[in-house]
């Protein structure tokens, strides 16, 4: 199995930008699933495309998807350091927890991120802005790798390879048949 090495560095990089971007967007549901998925689909999709993920993080199957097994340490790190914090807000009748960076307009150069990279997040972002976290969830549970995997299992890099749902980069990102206008 594929086991790329995890730059922490980038990981909280890559959460301070989806965060801010989906602020920006108002992306009113973005919380701490939706979260977990971009971190998902940005990773497997650079990996697809091109032999390397963007952070390198160990994921998981859990419940409501696949979600990094570094998240709660690192989201802590960038909350201790003052980066961050992780705010309560309430949509339609539950609570979600929002990571938001303490400054506005994230520079993901500044944290190691190439053209491809960024290009990748903000793809995977556009794909899933009107998207809500149970959709973003019921879709990843249509994938090889969570499909196989059981509670608590490392989905390996590789299923991505096997999987049609990550696309080629050629156009979008290749979501459920059905949603397709």
């Amino acid at each position: 199995m594929y086991r790329p090495q995890f730059n922490a560095e980038k990981f909280r990089g890559l959460l301070l930008y989806v965060a801010d971007q989906a602020r920006k967007n108002n992306d009113r549901y973005f919380g701490a699933v939706k979260l977990n998925k971009v971190l998902y689909y940005s990773d497997f999709i650079m990996f697809k495309r091109y032999g390397e993920p963007i952070t390198g993080a160990t994921y998981q199957k859990l419940r409501e998807g696949p979600a990094p097994k570094q998240l709660l340490r690192q989201r802590r790190r960038l909350i201790k350091d003052g980066l961050a914090e992780l705010k309560p807000t309430q949509v339609f009748n539950y609570v979600q927890r929002r990571l938001i960076p303490t400054t506005t307009n994230i520079d993901p150069e500044e944290w190691g991120f190439d053209g491809r990279e960024v290009a990748v997040i903000n793809e995977v972002l556009d794909e899933l802005k009107d998207m809500t976290a149970a959709d973003v969830s019921e879709m990843s549970h249509n994938e090889i790798g969570w499909i196989n995997a059981k509670e608590g299992q490392t989905i390996p890099y590789e299923t991505a390879l096997l999987d049609p749902i990550y696309g080629d980069g050629s156009s979008e990102l290749q979501m459920n048949p059905d949603d397709e206008p």
